[in-house]
């Protein structure tokens, strides 16, 4: 999905044409994946004849457009104010997007642009890999899935241990991770040659560079 870079100005007249004009109302709508976004435009017929206005949104790809009329009927100097509404999916990747409106009349056109910034969320899921053995002495690795479940790039941090200490480590210990993208780590339990018999829990961390306090874990026995 392309990320698109606009320069508004809240407030502002942001459409003018001949006949008609668009003055946008509302600021920038922020909202999270899931999210409704709403813009405000006031239409309002600088003529002196009636007009027959036909109406149409366009928003990015897979964005619902909701309720907006087909056509507006305006008196000389009449404004009516049109609430857009779109519904942006779960999926949508963080950044500023365009909702676009446009009016025409008489084989003439005006538009106007509100802005929508969706904002970041950290999501992080590991698989559980399956319970693994080794003889004292040897050393025991395993992969483990980690997938970005945001919708943003995040760089993610890795950390791994045992419950009695063992030595551990976890390859590579950082990872940038696109939106729905995942990659495998490997973590390696070094056994001690005097490990005792029994099981022992291995532990791995995944933190969000987006959100620090978003985190996921697993566990799981080797013997």
């Amino acid at each position: 999905m392309r990320w698109r870079a606009f320069l508004f100005l809240p407030l502002a007249l942001v459409g003018l044409a001949e006949e008609v004009s668009l003055v946008r109302l509302s600021r920038e709508a922020q909202v999270l994946p899931g999210a409704v976004a709403v813009h405000v435009w006031e239409i309002t017929n600088t003529s002196a004849d009636h007009l027959s206005l036909r109406l149409s949104v366009e928003a990015p790809q897979a964005w619902e457009i909701l309720g907006v009329p087909q056509e507006l009927l305006l008196i000389p100097g009449a404004s009516e104010y049109l609430f857009v509404t779109v519904l942006v999916p779960k999926t949508a990747v963080a950044g500023t997007y365009a909702v676009r409106l446009r009016v025409a009349w008489n084989g003439k056109e005006a538009a106007s642009e509100g802005p929508v910034e969706v904002r970041s969320v950290a999501a992080l899921d590991l698989n559980i890999p399956p319970p693994a053995s080794a003889p004292p002495g040897e050393r025991l690795s395993r992969e483990v899935l980690l997938l970005n479940r945001g919708n943003s790039v995040d760089r993610v941090s890795l950390e791994a241990w045992t419950a009695v200490g063992w030595p551990t480590k976890v390859s590579p210990s950082e990872l940038v991770l696109a939106p729905g993208e995942g990659k495998a780590v490997r973590v390696e339990v070094s056994l001690p040659p005097t490990a005792p018999p029994g099981r022992e829990v291995v532990f791995l961390r995944a933190r969000s560079g987006v959100e620090p306090s978003v985190e996921a874990r697993v566990a799981w026995y080797i013997t």
